[in-house]
C-alpha cells in the first residue's frame, strides 16, 4: 500500500511538473495580461518568484483534504494577496486578473475535456481522468488554450495602449 501511495506521489508530482510549473508561470503573466500592466525587463526577477510561490502553494494546497472548490478559493486568495503585496497591483485589479486568469483555465481545460471526448470517447476520457501521468499528458492542451488566451490580451492590451499613446487631441 505505501508503494502504491508512492508512486501516486511521484506521479502527481510529476503532474504538476508537467502542467503546475506552465500554468503557474501563465497564471502569473495573466495577472500582469489581465490587469494591462506592461511587463519589463526589471519585473521578470519578480515574476519568476510569484510562479514559483504559485506553483508551490498550488501543490501543498491539492494536497489537504478539502473539497476541490476550497483549494481553488485558497489559491485565489493567495493571487490576490501576493499580486497586491509583491507584484504591487491595486486590489480591485488582481481581483480582476485572479477570476478572469480562472475563468481561461475553465475555459481551456472545458476545451480540452470536450476535446478529448470527441477524439477518445467517454469510457477512454474517463481512464485518462483516473490516470495522473496519463491525464497530465493528454491535457497538455488545456494549458496551450490557457496560454494562448493571456497572450492574447497582453498583445491586445499592449496594442490598446499604443493607440491610446498616439491619439491626436486637436
Amino acid at each position: 500500500m505505501d508503494r502504491i501511495k508512492e508512486q501516486f506521489m511521484k506521479l502527481t508530482l510529476l503532474e504538476l511538473m508537467i502542467k503546475g510549473i506552465p500554468e503557474a508561470t501563465l497564471f502569473t503573466l495573466g495577472m500582469y495580461a489581465f490587469t494591462g500592466t506592461k511587463i519589463v525587463k526589471a519585473s521578470w526577477p519578480k515574476l519568476r518568484v510569484f510562479a514559483l510561490v504559485m506553483f508551490l502553494w498550488t501543490y501543498f494546497v491539492r494536497l489537504l483534504p478539502i473539497n476541490y472548490g476550497v483549494n481553488i478559493l485558497l489559491v485565489l486568495i493567495l493571487t490576490i494577496f501576493l499580486g497586491v503585496m509583491f507584484l504591487k497591483i491595486p486590489l480591485i485589479q488582481c481581483m480582476k486578473a485572479s477570476l478572469l486568469n480562472a475563468i481561461a483555465i475553465v475555459v481551456g481545460e472545458g476545451l480540452n475535456f470536450l476535446l478529448l471526448q470527441v477524439v477518445y470517447g467517454a469510457q477512454k476520457t474517463q481512464e485518462i481522468i483516473g490516470n495522473p501521468f496519463l491525464k497530465a499528458i493528454n491535457t497538455i492542451p488545456s494549458t496551450i488554450i490557457f496560454g494562448s488566451i493571456v497572450i492574447f490580451v497582453y498583445y491586445f492590451n499592449s496594442a490598446r495602449a499604443k493607440e491610446q499613446d498616439h491619439v491626436d487631441i486637436d
